[in-house]
């Protein structure tokens, strides 16, 4: 990595914090919806499933993950032997809401083209 990578050195451990920052306010936001589903007691399962489904949604797969982070909650649940009902419902409320919200730089770059 030193050798193909020496450029992105000095932003390496700063962009690295950033990431990391972004994943735990997606977390924050995450529990959020496992408190307005009502799922409390299964808060841990959720948020951990919620972390594999981000891995896996930014696999090649589907466009923008669609689909692959609730296959991830159904196989997932399916293997605890849990109702996937919830976790479907929690990854799609995730991903609106991620949606709605880049909703804004669209209409903040079609200004800056005016």
């Amino acid at each position: 990595n030193l050798r193909f990578f020496k450029d992105f050195i000095p932003v390496f451990f700063k962009t690295t914090l950033y990431g990391a920052i972004v994943q735990l306010l997606q977390l924050f936001s995450a529990l959020g919806i496992v408190y307005a589903l009502g799922s409390e007691s299964q808060a841990v399962i959720f948020l951990t499933l919620f972390l594999c489904s981000s891995v896996v949604a930014v696999l090649p797969i589907s466009m923008g993950g669609v689909g692959v982070r609730e296959l991830t909650f159904v196989y997932g649940l399916a293997l605890l032997e849990m109702d996937a009902g919830d976790g479907v419902a929690f990854s799609l409320l995730f991903f609106l809401i991620t949606a709605f919200s880049s909703l804004i730089g669209l209409f903040l770059s079609t200004k800056e083209k005016i």
